[in-house]
């Protein structure tokens, strides 16, 4: 009886430092993290590349919008015995053209101002945010 005794102590012990363990496990995985500055030519490219494709996106709507225009204007002016020059206002190649136009004034506009930012966060040392790593560990 006196050998069990101890083992049921040691349990104890064990299930006390796993907890322990467990809640410094869950402080190590959740925590407050502070961005100090930025890269300046890799947000850049991130911005510039961001706005490419997102220069894409609007120049699609730009171009779908502007043909169902065009479409309903040519209609309209035939419909009253009128004849249609052009009423094609945005063409197709305006969809391959303004990302570029977009991506590079993206990348221009990182350029000047992410070092601004960079300033900024530096008088207000960093921008505080919870961190929170969920999944596998690497």
């Amino acid at each position: 009886m006196n050998k069990r005794a101890p083992k049921q102590k040691n349990r104890k012990k064990f299930a006390a430092s796993s907890f322990r363990n467990v809640f410094i496990l869950y402080s190590i995985i959740s925590f407050m993290a502070v961005i100090k500055r930025f890269g300046v030519l890799k947000t850049a490219s991130f911005t510039g590349l961001y706005l490419f494709f997102v220069g894409f996106i609007i120049s699609l709507i730009m171009w779908l919008v502007s043909k169902m225009v065009s479409n309903l204007l040519s209609s309209l002016v035939s419909s009253l015995g009128g004849t249609v020059v052009s009423t094609n206002y945005f063409s197709i190649i305006w969809v391959f053209i303004l990302p570029f136009f977009y991506g590079i004034i993206g990348f221009i506009s990182g350029l000047i101002f992410i070092p601004i930012m960079n300033l900024v966060l530096k008088m207000t040392k960093g921008i505080n945010f919870d961190l929170e790593l969920a999944g596998h560990m690497y």
